[in-house]
């Protein structure tokens, strides 16, 4: 059943655009090419140690993941409101419509971020891919990560239409929180203890370190953001679980 709300997330992804799945090729070529232009040739970004061979590279292995993180997040907040029909008819386990959500927008991303991979090992740029389960790693970090805060705020969203309005501006500012557009060496010493703090960071790193071989995150750094990714998703399986008996008299 699972499989099947996947699948029909990623359908009504796509329905109704003329390149259909084909966007997935052609998307991900665009934004890296956008990148390219503006980074490299217009602002000429200096190449340094923790950006590896060039900025783009940086910036590519950064911005992917986010996307499937971000994007799994604002479609799981809305997964419950918008199926609020099926909720009403069938007995399932709701948690499923917020697990598909979340797998959907990572496996779209994820074929993305495949294809700028292979793009940039083509055009010559220096990946390693001998520590693959760093980025692999990472990933099933994010996703739990973002699991947990998806089953939290869909059970939120319910009840309290507003996070829909919001959420996509917090998640915006949590990206330029992020190192994703800057090195962490580049932080202000008076802002690296955030930076420390932040689990994302820390997951993202783990993908840069591995396909860069450098800059892995330390053991503490990754015993914390997996702390915090259990706890995500202990606390968002609770308040969903007390608030999923009544979701019906709000929907």
């Amino acid at each position: 059943m699972l499989a099947h709300f996947v699948q029909r997330e990623i359908k009504e992804r796509f329905l109704g655009t003329v390149s259909g799945g084909a966007w997935l090729l052609i998307g991900p070529l665009l934004t890296l090419a956008a990148y390219l232009f503006v980074f490299a040739e217009v602002m000429r970004v200096r190449l340094n140690a923790d950006a590896g061979d060039s900025f783009v590279v940086f910036l590519a292995l950064g911005l992917w993941p986010w996307f499937a993180f971000s994007e799994s997040i604002l479609r799981g907040t809305v997964s419950i409101r918008q199926n609020a029909a099926l909720i009403g008819k069938i007995a399932i386990d709701r948690q499923m419509l917020v697990q598909a959500s979340v797998l959907s927008a990572f496996l779209i991303h994820g074929i993305g971020f495949l294809l700028v991979l292979i793009v940039l090992a083509v055009s010559g740029f220096a990946l390693s891919f001998a520590q693959l389960w760093w980025v692999l790693i990472g990933l099933a970090g994010l996703a739990l990560t973002a699991y947990g805060l998806a089953l939290l705020l869909a059970a939120a969203a319910v009840f309290l239409r507003d996070i829909e309005s919001v959420l996509a501006q917090i998640l915006m500012l949590f990206m330029l929180l992020t190192p994703i557009f800057f090195p962490p060496s580049q932080i202000p010493a008076r802002f690296a203890w955030f930076v420390s703090l932040n689990p994302l960071a820390v997951w993202i790193g783990c993908i840069r370190g591995g396909l860069l071989e450098r800059g892995l995150p330390t053991t503490s750094s990754l015993l914390w953001a997996t702390a915090l990714a259990v706890l995500a998703l202990l606390i968002g399986r609770f308040v969903f679980r007390r608030a999923a008996p009544h979701f019906e008299d709000y929907l």
